[in-house]
């Protein structure tokens, strides 16, 4: 027999390997995600620390100053996401994710053990930093009772791979310990699934009970019934910090998956670019929204009935001169502003045009109207308000303040075509929002805070998409790093 014991010494280290990897696998214990409750209202599921350490590596980098958002993470719950492995030293798993779930009265935060004694020592600790003193314990759980009239309550569980902190009362962190678990794996990656983010690094579900729950916690009255309230569904949402922040969320009815409506080739090269085109939504829907924005009972409500849905806002990025040193808001009554905006017919505009010189005298300002008809044009200024112009084109108004705004109103006025022409080019979405901070900043003539004016120009855009599919909301939104 032929001997190779250089080979033999080979596969035994392999073997070794394998057996050690397996080994490890059946050690790591259950994700999170697997213990939250079945009929929790809101699910949020978070990757590993070594996999947002890896995400976000290249943003820290770059933006030195989110340093201390990461720093605020670790000194609330432990996880390092610039170190990783330190994790371990707080008795967690830096490779298993986290999970955050709202179930009835409870709170639950759900995290990865990897080692049982030193997780519960230190968790006991945060939760006493948060002003939580210890109770005597019951069963498995740890009881924690705080705040002014102690009435804040927290109990801690820790097994051998997982740990579950519940902010709530004992009695609803009871019920929620002893629910039926399963099902939120497969929700959550349906979510991914609808928003095209497999690799999302963060993945949340809301469920319609907990939405309206949450409105009313919050004084918002949310639609329960009618076509809006048919319309309200389950709120899906995924993050992913992959060259920056990226967020995608739908609420409605649940759809084919999502493609971004963010393209680079949106924009002009302006500093900031806001377009509206609502005209597609019910008319009921948009009277109903006018009206609650400024009031039923107002003319302005009734003058804005008679936009088409259309709306087109910009900043230029040019430099501003003089550039001004410190930050007032003041100052920011320079900025470069023009908007178009379009109406069903050119009475409904010039009736917009008259109900602006009404709003504009009332705030104070000195509003002079061509040869006395506000319908043909209008200049305002002093009362605090910025200097600006306004004028129509056909069924166009179009507004410019700020900033070199006497050209700009000279150029909407005498280039008609140009005019309805930008206005017809606005992307048929309920609103699409580009930003460049950095040409912001520079067309606004404020020099700001260094590290202010830092993370604005390594940020290379801000994006946001609204649109209809149906009846279900898209939501997708872009923070780009240069």
């Amino acid at each position: 027999m032929i001997d190779f014991p250089h080979l033999g010494r080979l596969g035994a280290a392999l073997l070794l390997t394998a057996a050690l990897a397996m080994a490890s696998c059946r050690g790591r214990g259950p994700e999170p995600l697997t213990a939250v409750p079945a009929d929790a209202e809101g699910i949020v599921a978070i990757a590993p620390a070594r996999v947002l350490a890896g995400r976000l590596a290249p943003t820290l980098d770059r933006l030195p100053e989110v340093v201390g958002a990461v720093d605020l993470v670790r000194s609330l719950v432990g996880i390092d996401l610039r170190e990783p492995d330190r994790v371990r030293h707080e008795g967690l798993d830096p490779d298993r994710g986290v999970a955050l779930a709202w179930a009835g009265e409870a709170f639950l935060v759900l995290l990865p053990v990897s080692d049982r004694a030193a997780a519960g020592r230190r968790l006991g600790l945060r939760l006493a930093r948060l002003g939580l003193i210890e109770q005597d314990a019951q069963g498995d759980a740890r009881r924690f009772r705080g705040g002014a009239g102690g009435d804040q309550h927290a109990s801690l569980r820790v097994g051998a791979g997982l740990a579950v902190v519940c902010l709530g009362s004992q009695t609803a962190c009871d019920l929620a310990a002893a629910a039926t678990r399963g099902g939120a794996e497969a929700a959550l990656g349906a979510v991914r699934d609808e928003l095209a983010m497999s690799q999302a690094d963060v993945t949340g579900l809301v469920r319609n009970r907990g939405l309206v729950r949450l409105g009313r916690m919050l004084g918002i009255p949310l639609p329960t019934s009618g076509m809006a309230g048919a319309m309200l569904g389950d709120l899906r949402l995924a993050l992913s910090l992959d060259g920056g922040v990226m967020v995608r969320a739908a609420i409605g009815s649940v759809g084919e998956p999502m493609s971004s409506g963010l393209a680079d080739a949106f924009g002009t090269g302006d500093a900031l670019q806001l377009s509206v085109h609502a005209g597609s939504l019910p008319a009921p829907w948009l009277r109903e929204g006018v009206a609650r924005l400024f009031g039923g009972g107002t003319d302005l409500a009734r003058r804005v009935s008679g936009w088409d849905g259309r709306l087109l806002a910009t900043v230029p990025a040019d430099r501003a001169e003089p550039v001004l040193p410190l930050l007032r808001p003041g100052n920011l009554a320079g900025l470069p502003i023009g908007i178009l905006a379009g109406f069903r017919n050119e009475a409904a505009a010039s009736a917009m045009l008259q109900e602006l010189e009404a709003v504009l005298t009332r705030l104070g300002g000195r509003v002079t109207s061509v040869d006395s008809d506000a319908s043909r044009g209008l200049s305002v200024s002093g009362g605090g308000l910025p200097e600006g112009f306004a004028g129509r084109v056909g069924p166009v108004c179009w507004w410019a303040s700020g900033l070199g705004a006497a050209g700009r109103a000279l150029a909407f006025g005498t280039r008609p075509d140009s005019t309805r022409g930008s206005l017809e080019a606005v992307p048929q979405r309920l609103a699409r929002l580009r930003v460049d901070p950095g040409a912001l900043i520079e067309a606004s003539g404020v020099t700001v805070i260094d590290f202010v004016r830092h993370l604005a120009t390594n940020l290379r855009t801000v994006e946001a998409d609204l649109a209809m599919d149906g009846l279900r909301l898209l939501l997708d939104v872009a923070v780009r790093v240069r």
